[in-house]
């Protein structure tokens, strides 16, 4: 019989912050899944990042009124099942802070704040704690759709493999924001911005394991863009564009 293998998966959810919000799941090399505890202590914790080396957990906490933030935790790998430990937060300085990246060398945390429109990088000090923010950068513009386009809404941002360029997804303007990132200093400077379909409401981007795709998820009007990307120019060019719904489908 072949040995069993386990994966550990770190789920946010929404909840309140005396509720189990941060899940801690088991997945074994048979696909069968199992809820292994919770934590409690951050309100809303929608999106998780987990820092390359595997030691620290990034958690936001998405609430409105500016009151964003971005919480820490310790992994300790203790048999059986591994313990968070919460070592504190940072604000974003925003409303709903919904997304999370790091940069491959794990020195920079990028947070979207979705209500208030904007984008705000933080230094990873060297223990996995934050440092005080370092950028920030205001969106601005709408959308078709009165009722979700009504403001710039930066639903995700990724790192392209380089880590010199950030692209960020804004379901409210429609819009793909390519920054180029100074990497000593953490600072963004906007290099491109592509124009997506009106009323497609770009939520979700994701580059290719190779580098040399991205994927958009249009959350509006439900479809799904592939784009190449040219890192030497940090530029994106979309190719195609499907719906992810039935033919029919009403």
């Amino acid at each position: 019989m072949a040995d069993v293998s386990t994966s550990w998966i770190f789920v946010g959810s929404y909840s309140e912050p005396d509720k189990s919000g941060v899940h801690v799941v088991a997945l074994d090399s048979t696909g069968r899944a199992a809820v292994h505890g919770g934590y409690s202590g951050v309100h809303n914790p929608s999106f998780l990042a987990a820092h390359p080396n595997g030691r620290h957990l990034y958690a936001v906490s998405e609430v409105g009124g500016r009151r964003g933030a971005v919480y820490v935790f310790d992994i300790e790998w203790t048999p059986p099942v591994p313990n968070l430990v919460i070592r504190g937060h940072r604000s974003t300085g925003g409303s709903s802070p919904c997304n999370l990246a790091i940069d491959r060398d794990g020195r920079w945390l990028v947070v979207t704040n979705y209500g208030t429109g904007e984008v705000v990088v933080f230094p990873i000090l060297g223990d996995g704690g934050l440092g005080e923010r370092v950028s920030s950068v205001q969106h601005s513009g709408s959308g078709p759709n009165s009722q979700r386009q009504e403001a710039p809404h930066p639903h995700s941002s990724a790192f392209d493999p380089s880590g010199g360029f950030l692209v960020v997804a804004d379901l409210g303007t429609d819009e793909l924001t390519v920054y180029g990132l100074d990497r000593e200093s953490g600072g963004l400077a906007k290099h491109a911005v592509v124009r997506m379909r009106a009323g497609a409401g770009p939520r979700l981007v994701r580059f290719s394991p190779r580098g040399d795709l991205v994927g958009v998820v249009n959350e509006l009007d439900n479809t799904l863009s592939l784009a190449t990307w040219d890192s030497s120019r940090g530029a994106i060019d979309i190719v195609q564009t499907v719906p992810t719904l039935a033919v029919g489908f009403t």
